[in-house]
C-alpha cells in the first residue's frame, strides 16, 4: 500500500512539474492584462482535507508606480467551503 502511495505521489509531482513547465513556456502565468494595474499573483494551497490554508502572493510589477486601494474577493461554492471573510482590502 505504501509503495502504491509513493508511486501515485511521484506521478502527481511529475504531472504538476510538467504543467508548470508548460505554463512557463506558453507564458500563462497569472499576470494582469491592464497596464494601469501591473500585478502578478501566485496562489499556494497548504494542506489537504477538510481545512487548508490558501496563501496569495501579489506582486506589483511596475517599475516606479505603487498600486493602491486594491480589493480581493473570493468566489467559491458555499456548500463546499467556508471563509471568515470573502472580501478584503
Amino acid at each position: 500500500m505504501h509503495r502504491a502511495f509513493q508511486m501515485d505521489l511521484s506521478r502527481l509531482r511529475l504531472a504538476a512539474a510538467r504543467a508548470y513547465v508548460k505554463a512557463l513556456e506558453s507564458s500563462l502565468t497569472p499576470m494582469s492584462a491592464s497596464l494601469t494595474e501591473p500585478l502578478k499573483m501566485n496562489a499556494v494551497v497548504q494542506g489537504l482535507g477538510p481545512s487548508f490554508k490558501l496563501t496569495l502572493n501579489i506582486q506589483n510589477t511596475a517599475a516606479s508606480r505603487p498600486v493602491m486601494n486594491l480589493a480581493i474577493s473570493f468566489l467559491y461554492d458555499e456548500n463546499l467551503y467556508s471563509m471568515r471573510t470573502a472580501f478584503f482590502k
